[in-house]
């Protein structure tokens, strides 16, 4: 942390907090999170809506900072089970579609995005179940953190750091995947420039004030 000071420190735009229904918008309301209550000791629910027709949640996959990076869990499986619209997804290479009431279940070290079809024009409304490891991992305030890092990143036109963002995916136990040989090096490099640089150098925390004042 000594050396803060070299790397960037942003100042942060929460996320619109709805007490009336829970919900966290992010990317000036175009997704939204929602807790759902888990009564499963090591379980965890995201209720999330991707608003059709925006650019921060529905013009693909590699374009769109909402949806999530090609990625693993080294500890955790994760389910997606849609509510309504239709979910895209890439898993261990291979792509498909879900339709309302359809579900996928991701085993951990397996490769896997998804994003909102683009070709329909409907919002998507999905639950992400994410259960197992000793860790957190992929929680509630990790939902908070990373896409209100991401969403405050995009509102002031700036981009978001890497090492910002690895010391966010270090701490949940969760590896890019589009990197060669990612089961090794994901990793690897998710503690030097996510915990060595990132968290000892720069001095980035996991959880931020501004975006888990909220968070259940």
């Amino acid at each position: 942390m000594a050396l803060s000071f070299l790397f960037p420190h942003p100042k942060f735009v929460p996320p619109v907090y709805d007490p009336e229904d829970g919900s966290h918008s992010y990317f000036g309301g175009d997704f939204k999170t929602w807790n759902v209550p888990n009564d499963e000791p090591g379980k965890f629910t995201s209720r999330q809506l991707f608003k059709a027709g925006s650019p921060h949640t529905v013009s693909g996959r590699f374009s769109s900072r909402s949806t999530p990076p090609y990625h693993y869990h080294y500890y955790q499986t994760e389910t997606f089970h849609v509510l309504s619209g239709t979910l895209c997804y890439k898993i261990d290479g291979k792509f498909g579609r879900l339709q309302p009431g359809q579900s996928i279940r991701i085993p951990t070290y397996v490769k896997h995005t998804f994003w909102n079809d683009p070709e329909t024009g409907k919002d998507l409304e999905v639950h992400v179940t994410v259960e197992g490891g000793d860790n957190d991992g992929f929680s509630d305030d990790f939902v908070h953190n990373f896409y209100g890092y991401l969403s405050s990143q995009t509102l002031q036109n700036a981009t978001p750091n890497p090492f910002q963002m690895l010391r966010f995916l270090h701490s949940a136990d969760v590896a890019l995947a589009d990197i060669p040989g990612c089961r090794y090096t994901a990793p690897v490099i998710n503690f030097v420039f996510g915990k060595i640089v990132g968290q000892y150098l720069a001095g980035y925390q996991t959880s931020y004030k501004e975006f888990s004042q909220h968070a259940e």
